[in-house]
């Protein structure tokens, strides 16, 4: 067989000159799929991260709007509170101004809130001048506000201390012989006390 013969009788020489180091075929096959497998997996990690930087920035787009509805419901609430305990004032105030039907008094007073506005209005004053100009709603004045609700009952005394009242008026009835200790102790039996 014949050899073929390269075209020069010299190697060529790198850039620094120096002869180039040859490597083997197979060699440079596997360098060459192994450059080709780690092309790959740079394309994959970065198509990867770009679909995760997509997928957070979808998700801080929805974080975000949830967090202004948030806000937006904080502020109707925050502003209900107000509304709330500016007609909590105006209806005590309408009390101690001596108003005889609180409630048909606060739908007037309300309905002078919503013409007002937003404006810081004196609940004191307006419940003055509404009194004043719907007589019909006034009764007597007073200085001091019922509190809402009822008050309960007082405890009752124990069984133990009941006993001993009823023994008490029975010993006192019976040393003194009136009829009003005797109808005293009848009535504290009857009841119990």
């Amino acid at each position: 067989m014949a050899e073929i013969q390269p075209d020069r009788d010299e190697a060529p020489e790198g850039q620094s000159g120096e002869t180039p180091k040859l490597t083997d075929v197979r060699e440079s096959i596997r360098y060459r799929r192994r450059a080709q497998e780690a092309e790959r997996r740079c394309a994959a990690l970065e198509s990867e991260n770009e679909e995760l930087r997509q997928s957070h920035a979808a998700q801080a787009g929805s974080l975000q709007d949830g967090l202004a509805g948030e806000r937006r419901e904080r502020e109707s609430l925050e502003h209900r509170l107000e509304q709330l305990q500016a007609e909590r004032r105006l209806e005590r105030e309408l009390i101690r101004a001596g108003a005889r039907d609180p409630e048909t008094a606060m739908l007037v007073a309300r309905e002078r809130l919503a013409t007002a506005g937003d404006a810081d209005v004196d609940v004191e004053k307006l419940a003055r001048d509404l009194l004043d100009e719907k007589p019909y709603l006034k009764a007597e004045h007073r200085e001091e506000v019922p509190p809402l609700g009822r008050a309960s009952q007082p405890a009752r005394p124990s069984q133990k201390d009941r006993k001993g009242r009823a023994e008490r008026l029975a010993s006192a009835a019976k040393a003194s012989g009136s009829r009003s200790d005797v109808v005293e102790y009848m009535r504290a039996r009857r009841n119990r006390q």
